[in-house]
């Protein structure tokens, strides 16, 4: 555990001090940060996300798991960053706070930030404020010139939006389910049958992930829990009504999950409410359906001890791949996950997919009928690569399989 005891230290040892820009609407209450965490080539990457709860420690957390996610990816080596704003997002006025934030820091983005879509935001709404209110032709645009200085290649940033929009099937495009992907190769590279999962949150990376999980036959999905409640059954939830469901233009992204389930789901699937307590729901979850892995896809700071205890079986290994960023409450209960038999990887690895996509995406000269295809193929080389030699150092210096990822990515960052 001496890796995990020394992660703080480390980075305040190798890394300068992060740079924080504070930021104060001033049509409402509003408030703003972005931190970066590591600035590589002049340049950091991360999205921007709002909630009505964000901190600048949140930001700040989120920036280093962006510095450690960004070393997955080939040169042009990059550092990390976050953007947050304290906002609600069900308020009328949430797109205008997005637009006049991303206003007012055109001269970072310009620079040293590339950013898109995270937590109720979207790489769409971004990149469409960025090319009418800023006047460039995407929020990579510093990026874009670094990989274009590093390949010899024509500047592709006036490209960039519709790349990362290009539909993937009906329900998704190739940013929807980006995440979804690296999260199911990298479950496909952990385990070696079929396994039950149960996903936590059915946003945009919770749900290309079940519907992925299901349509690429990897694991069979048997519980799904959000805010209001979670659904369940033993035999397997068939994922692609509820996404269906989801995604149809009646559908309000604020109603609770069980709305999405039809007349017949409602009899064979099990619903239970959510109580006023995420961790007692959570460990509800846990209790009702068992699983061999956990996907916690929701919010950041999920997953405490208490409600992991209620995950541990002594009887067969368990797994927590994550598509939210930084969903455990400390590194404590990382650490007594490991002791308790739960092979944890570590969220920027599993969720790595967009990262990947954002730059690949940029070093394509010809994006044709077969890009979406180009570029699933290197997000799953790239996850299953890093992890390959994770899983050698974990082999040899006998270390979790979670020490390892961070080991290597030290290395990275001090190189």
């Amino acid at each position: 555990m001496q890796i995990l005891d020394n992660l703080a230290a480390n980075c305040k040892k190798h890394n300068h001090l992060p740079k924080i820009i504070s930021w104060q609407d001033k049509q409402t209450s509003a408030i703003g940060w972005i931190v970066i965490d590591t600035l590589v080539n002049g340049i950091a990457g991360g999205g921007l996300f709002m909630h009505e709860n964000a901190t600048l420690q949140e930001v700040a957390d989120l920036a280093q798991s962006m510095s450690y996610k960004n070393c997955i990816i080939k040169d042009p080596q990059i550092g990390g960053a976050k953007g947050g704003i304290k906002f609600n997002p069900k308020n009328s006025e949430a797109k205008n706070v997005l637009t006049r934030f991303l206003i007012d820091h055109k001269t970072i983005i310009e620079s040293m930030w590339c950013t898109g879509g995270d937590l109720n935001t979207t790489n769409e709404a971004i990149e469409a404020i960025v090319k009418k209110n800023l006047g460039l032709p995407t929020a990579f645009i510093c990026l874009a010139k670094s990989i274009s200085n590093v390949e010899k290649i024509p500047d592709q940033s006036p490209y960039m939006s519709s790349r990362i929009t290009t539909p993937f099937n009906e329900l998704f495009n190739i940013g929807d389910c980006a995440t979804g992907y690296s999260i199911c190769q990298t479950i496909k590279f952990v385990t070696s049958k079929t396994p039950k999962v149960i996903i936590q949150g059915f946003g945009k990376v919770g749900s290309s992930l079940a519907f992925l999980l299901q349509d690429l036959q990897i694991a069979t999905i048997v519980g799904i829990c959000d805010k209001d409640g979670f659904i369940y059954n033993a035999q397997g939830i068939d994922v692609l009504p509820l996404i269906k469901a989801k995604f149809s233009p009646k559908y309000d992204s604020f109603l609770p999950l069980k709305s999405l389930l039809n007349p017949e789901q409602c009899h064979t699937y099990h619903w239970t409410t959510a109580t006023n307590s995420n961790e007692k729901t959570l460990s509800n979850f846990f209790n009702s359906v068992k699983a061999d892995i956990f996907s916690p896809c929701a919010d950041r700071y999920s997953i405490t001890e208490q409600a992991i205890k209620h995950f541990i079986d002594d009887k067969s290994q368990k797994f927590i791949i994550s598509g939210a960023n930084n969903p455990f409450v400390s590194i404590e209960v990382i650490k007594f996950c490991l002791q308790n038999n739960i092979v944890v990887i570590p969220d920027w690895v599993s969720n790595a997919g967009n990262a990947i996509l954002f730059v690949e995406a940029l070093r394509h000269l010809q994006w044709d009928h077969n890009a979406v295809g180009d570029m699933l193929k290197l997000i799953k080389n790239y996850v299953q690569q890093f992890l390959k030699e994770a899983k050698f150092i974990h082999s040899v210096d006998r270390i979790s399989l979670f020490e390892s990822c961070y080991q290597i990515a030290h290395k990275k960052r001090r190189s």
